[in-house]
């Protein structure tokens, strides 16, 4: 399960947040090279600002 969600202050600000069934499935995920190289380029974009946020989508991962 997931959900994207985006600033109240800031239209161009968005937030993902994702529910794993346990902790081994979401370590394996985020030690994953596919996921490791999608994220290694936010490092750079990526502060951290509190702020206040909206439901945008939310919705569950398919399985192939």
């Amino acid at each position: 399960r997931f959900e994207l969600l985006r600033s109240l202050r800031n239209d161009n600000v968005y937030v993902e947040i994702a529910e794993w069934t346990d902790a081994e499935s979401h370590l394996s995920a985020v030690q994953s090279d596919g996921f490791r190289n999608r994220v290694k380029p936010l490092g750079a974009l990526a502060t951290v600002d509190p702020d206040v946020f909206t439901m945008v989508r939310e919705g569950r991962a398919s399985v192939d």
